[in-house]
């Protein structure tokens, strides 16, 4: 099954009149306000001082909490490709990040987490602090007679850079739709040492393909950390209000885990080492509002259109048994008319 919008631009495309219009209303307005509620869970790694041999080691992650994100996307620029049909969109999407610390779990009853201070490494390496400050007020976290601003505090109804994206219209392949092709005109980037993750692949994550299976994989480009993730779909149920939705391959939910570790000269015994610091859980579900859109608009009419076609069979059915009968109807007529011609003639005959 093909969604709405890749099947209205198969049919613009085939008939060669998907134009700037078009694409103006199906990728910039409909996309020019979003929100997407989000679930996070950040770890860190629980550091203490072993005795028994030199250095630190590792133990279990302290989980700080859930905090509860919503994410708005505008999208603030558009223009198109030099092509007489324009193969790509350019724009520029700004996020504007909102926590809600009274929907949020980060309890002061946790426990304390102690970690490194990247803030004020020189000063103070290592720091201790309870999630619910880590979280909100950072009080007394790196220097104690500061109040620093704390990790989501400071971003709390923040917005991003800016980057211009160009994205793929689907003209050349109307499978392509939604691809980044290039971020503020280049098609790689220049932020990590390693070739495969300064590639640029994927969508921005408004867009994905329909009729995924088990094992299917949808690459997303994430501009907030300037990486691509690859995303495995690893199975399908059916949604808990709507359960007369079928399962039939849309994502409706998304789940990443991004790990963070730092690279350390001199690290043991001399040697380099990955430090890890902590990694975020994190899932998106769809919201009341896209369900609903997906029942009435998408899956209503795939639902409806074997009952239609059922019913126009039927009436064609119909219509050929009734053109068939009247046919015999027809000729039996005609063939009577003409046995009796014939049988009134050889006996008027001499």
């Amino acid at each position: 099954m093909k969604t709405n919008l890749e099947t209205i631009v198969r049919l613009y495309v085939s008939k060669g009149t998907w134009t700037e219009e078009l694409m103006f209303q199906y990728f910039y307005l409909s996309n020019k306000i979003s929100t997407v509620v989000r679930r996070r869970s950040l770890y860190y790694i629980r550091i203490r001082t072993d005795h028994n041999c030199s250095g630190y080691t590792f133990s279990a992650q302290n989980r700080l909490g859930f905090p509860h994100e919503k994410k708005k996307s505008e999208i603030t620029f558009v223009e198109w490709s030099s092509e007489p049909v324009p193969r790509s969109m350019f724009y520029r999407a700004r996020y504007t990040y909102h926590f809600d610390p009274r929907s949020s779990v980060a309890s002061d009853h946790t426990g304390t987490v102690t970690s490194l201070n990247l803030a004020y490494v020189f000063f103070k390496p290592f720091v201790t602090g309870t999630p619910h400050h880590v979280y909100w007020y950072n009080k007394d976290w790196g220097f104690s007679s500061s109040t620093n601003p704390a990790a989501f505090n400071m971003l709390n109804s923040t917005e991003t850079k800016s980057d211009l994206i160009e994205m793929d219209t689907g003209v050349k392949d109307v499978n392509e739709i939604g691809q980044i092709r290039s971020v503020n005109r280049k098609s790689t980037l220049r932020v990590w040492e390693n070739k495969e993750a300064n590639r640029i692949t994927g969508t921005d994550g408004s867009f994905a393909r329909t009729g995924l299976k088990l094992g299917s994989t949808q690459d997303i480009y994430i501009p907030e950390v300037c990486r691509t993730f690859r995303a495995e779909s690893i199975g399908m149920q059916p949604s808990k209000n709507y359960p007369d939705i079928e399962t039939t391959g849309m994502v409706l939910e998304g789940n990443k885990r991004i790990q963070f570790n730092i690279l350390t000269n001199k690290c043991f015994k001399g040697s380099y080492c990955y430090f890890p610091l902590a990694w975020v859980d994190e899932s998106v579900a769809a919201e009341r509002d896209t369900l609903e859109m997906i029942r009435f608009r998408v899956l209503r009419f795939k639902k409806l259109i074997p009952t239609l076609a059922i019913a126009f069979g039927c009436v064609f059915v119909a219509l050929s048994v009734g053109i068939i009968a009247t046919l015999m109807t027809f000729i039996w007529t005609n063939r009577t008319s003409t046995l009796s011609l014939l049988q009134e003639s050889e006996c008027s005959s001499p």
